[in-house]
């Protein structure tokens, strides 16, 4: 990844012109919601991917980046929206400088030209994951298996494995859709064939009994077996075998009384209610526009790659390498996966019909064959006509999984295929059925010569539905268990990816919840296509993360969640991420515990972190989680947001002395003391005085705060002596004497007394003397940090609530036992 020294934004989203220098480091943005602070988010992005995130999803569809990406005053002019980053990429150890403007969005000038560079900025683009909202957060929680599953695979770059799991089910679903189809055609022609030899069930001896005893009738030598080349014919006389195939009277029979009993399951109640059903299905897809869309989509990709040949695309005749863009089609075909629940819902309620549908038109297509061979003939046209009405039918019933332009006319088909045959029709198959049984008894020769000429065509009809379901049935077998076994495969290396994934979430989420959830277990569990996701409730058992923690707790999971994703997916690389307001979801709390977790288990990684709450800024600086930070005081559509930079508050107030602005230097001090004493109230557990208003100056938190840093210095000091810890007890000591000494020359001690020194009076003292103040100030605020330049965190005392353990910083150079032997 990268790490950013700057910032450079021009006529983007609702900014008019800003740089921030981050120099590297964690950057904090703080600011009202409206001051524009997402923006800078939204820049970050544009400048690394040439996308904006928050303008797709669900409800943007009117939304673009060309039009709705430049200010709203360049709107017509996107060339003027740009965005200029310059970073560092550490894994390559080069500096490089990206700028993008909306009106070239894919097209950024990347200096210097380095195809590494490249291409450490085209892997940032493919996986923009390191900007995180509180909408992208929480799809890691609240979020079906499913989904989950791909969100997280995207994130952790594993997406690829979804993808192909997913080609070879539809390989398996397309293979058992075509076994299944091959097992009806074979079944037709093992009624045909039983219909002709007048046996209840196929078996060799039974054929080559009811075969033989006709052969005997002609004085034909037996057949002694039944191979692949065997010809039941064999033997009969040249003249005899004509081309026509005859009708013999006892099968004819069977066919139409077959065919009959056909069109009596198709009109019972229970097929109806099963073609409902189907039709219900695809009703529903046929109504939901996303979904249709989603349809749509995957048939017009199948069909590019089944109209590959040559160099090009075949949908646009744009050059591409045949093997890239078939890799490249498949992989577009795997993400279209929102209308395949639905197709296959709609593929098993029609399979169970497709077996009956078959067997009525076979049935039909005999009896129209044996109308065209009666002497006279049948006329069958209306009959015809009706059944490739029927036949039509059938097909959209059968194909509609394949063309989304077929759907209302398959509904159609739904609604017909039940009712009666045409008036005309049923004459037909009337006047068929009397003319058979009308046909006069001929020779037990006649009938023989007949019965073995049908059926040898009819077990060759078998022969070859047989060849056609053996071919299919292997191919489904073969896809099914690649694509089983790859499933097995896959799940488990995912297993032991997300145990990894699994303990590190666990102990993030402990960190920053130890005071009531130090027992605290996550579990993910992956299964094929799914991740689902579940985490300990106070030992009462695992549940989803819905189920009973609160919203502050699931923004937390979410965060550690990602976290952990993060580390495992990049390791080393990890060196940037952009939290956008995430912090402040998090329980209020916990804070300290996250600028922990983000400092101590993160060191490497740039953190830019926007809130809109002051207070939670002010932590991420007093905790030393930021280096540096701006404030949007407001913002306005012609200016922008209006930035106040955090100065070094030191320099700033010594400054305003240099120039006698003692005024300005008193306010800043109080100011900040204000600030600063907020933070320490909660860290020292001091005793403040309840306002309803939440409103708290100077003179509510100063003295608490410092009566709360003596009172636990005093209890550090009685836990050494107890515990016989000399040396722990002579450090207590002297910090006692040395806090002693630097509240006295902050005064505050006397602002009760002396009127004169209240700090409502310090805008009237002299330079000299307010300048005595701020340093007496600031030394007694560094003896309340820690002096590891890595940490330079204040005191705290732990835990947050209940009995007071220990006083420690962050980095843990300062641990202090409070508990008494």
């Amino acid at each position: 990844m990268l790490s950013i020294e700057k910032i450079e934004i021009e006529d983007f989203r609702g900014v008019k012109k800003l740089a921030l220098n981050l120099k590297y480091k964690n950057f904090g943005i703080c600011g009202p919601n409206g001051t524009g602070k997402s923006g800078i988010v939204d820049a970050i992005e544009f400048a690394i991917t040439g996308d904006i995130t928050r303008l797709r999803g669900s409800g943007t569809s009117d939304l673009s980046v060309r039009a709705h990406g430049p200010h709203v005053d360049a709107a017509k002019n996107p060339n003027q929206a740009k965005v200029t980053l310059t970073a560092r990429i550490p894994s390559l150890g080069k500096m490089v400088t990206i700028e993008r403007s909306v009106g070239s969005p894919n097209s950024p000038k990347i200096t210097p030209t380095d195809k590494s560079i490249e291409a450490v900025i085209a892997e940032l683009a493919a996986h923009p994951e390191f900007a995180l909202s509180r909408r992208e957060i929480i799809k890691y929680i609240l979020t079906p298996a499913g989904q989950r599953s791909k969100d997280v695979q995207e994130l952790m770059r594993l997406e690829h494995v979804e993808k192909v799991r997913q080609a070879f089910q539809k390989i398996a679903n397309d293979a058992r859709s075509k076994a299944s189809m091959a097992k009806n055609q074979l079944d037709g022609a093992i009624r045909g064939l039983l219909q002709a030899l007048g046996i209840p069930a196929l078996s060799k001896s039974a054929l080559l009994k009811a075969v033989n005893d006709q052969r005997a009738i002609l004085q034909l030598t037996p057949l002694a077996d039944l191979s692949a080349e065997t010809d039941l014919k064999t033997g009969l006389a040249a003249g005899t075998v004509t081309t026509a195939t005859p009708i013999r009277k006892a099968v004819a029979t069977a066919e139409i009384e077959a065919f009959n009993q056909t069109r009596l399951v198709l009109g019972s109640p229970s097929f109806g209610k099963s073609v409902a059903d189907a039709a219900g299905l695809v009703k529903a897809l046929a109504e939901n526009t996303p979904l249709l869309k989603s349809f749509r989509r995957e048939v017009l990709i199948k069909q590019g790659v089944e109209l590959l040949e040559e160099d090009a695309c075949p949908l646009c005749d744009l050059p591409w390498n045949t093997a890239e863009l078939l890799v490249h089609l498949q992989e577009k075909l795997s993400l279209v996966g929102e209308a395949t629940k639905a197709l296959d819902a709609i593929q098993a309620a029609i399979t169970p019909l497709k077996a009956e549908l078959v067997a009525f038109e076979q049935g039909a297509r005999k009896l129209l064959s044996i109308g065209a061979r009666l002497d006279p003939k049948i006329e069958t046209a209306l009959m015809s006509d009706a059944l490739e009405k029927w036949t039509e039918w059938r097909q959209l019933i059968e194909g509609v999984c394949n063309d989304p332009n077929d759907l209302q006319q398959a509904l159609e088909a739904f609604g017909s295929i039940t009712k009666p045959l045409p008036t005309a029709a049923q004459q037909v198959i009337s006047a068929i059925a009397a003319c058979v049984a009308a046909l006069p008894e001929v020779s037990k020769e006649q009938d023989a010569t007949a019965f073995l000429i049908l059926a040898q065509e009819r077990l060759r009809q078998y022969r070859e539905a047989r060849s056609a379901n053996d071919t299919a049935n292997a191919r489904q077998e073969t896809a099914k268990k690649v694509s089983d076994l790859y499933s097995a495969r896959s799940t488990a290396v995912l297993e032991g990816i997300y145990k990894t994934v699994e303990k590190d979430f666990t102990d993030f989420y402990r960190l920053i919840n130890s005071e009531d959830e130090g027992k605290f277990e996550g579990a993910l569990k992956p299964s094929v296509g799914k991740l689902a996701f579940d985490v300990d409730f106070y030992g009462r058992g695992q549940f989803p993360p819905g189920a009973y923690h609160s919203e502050g707790h699931q923004d937390g999971m979410g965060l550690c969640l990602y976290l952990a994703l993060m580390k495992h997916t990049l390791g080393s690389n990890f060196t940037f991420a952009v939290l956008d307001d995430v912090l402040m979801s998090v329980d209020s709390s916990h804070r300290r515990e996250v600028c922990k977790l983000l400092k101590s288990q993160f060191p490497k990684v740039q953190f830019i972190l926007t809130t809109h709450d002051p207070v939670w800024l002010q932590f991420m600086r007093t905790e030393n989680l930021v280096g540096t930070s701006v404030n949007f005081g407001s913002w306005s559509v012609d200016t922008g947001p209006q930035v106040w930079d955090h100065v070094d508050i030191w320099k700033d107030i010594s400054d305003r002395l240099a120039k006698n602005d003692v005024a300005g230097a008193a306010a800043a001090l109080r100011r900040y003391l204000e600030f600063i004493t907020t933070i320490l109230a909660d860290n020292l557990r001091a005793d403040v005085p309840f306002q309803s208003n939440g409103s708290y100056d100077l003179g509510d938190l100063m003295s608490p705060v410092l009566k709360a840093w003596r009172a636990t210095l005093a209890l550090a000091r009685e836990s050494a002596q107890s515990w016989g810890n000399s040396s722990a007890q002579a450090t207590i000591v002297a910090l006692e004497a040395d806090a002693k000494a630097k509240i006295a020359k902050t005064q505050t001690e006397q602002w009760m007394i002396n009127k004169a020194v209240h700090y409502n009076e310090w805008a009237n003292l002299q330079p000299k003397e307010l300048a005595s103040l701020v340093a007496a100030f600031k030394d007694l605020l560094d003896s309340l940090r820690c002096t590891n330049v890595d940490c330079g965190g204040y005191s705290y005392v732990s835990p947050h609530k209940g009995d007071r353990q220990a006083l420690r910083c962050t980095c843990g150079s300062i641990n202090f036992n409070l508990i008494k032997k």
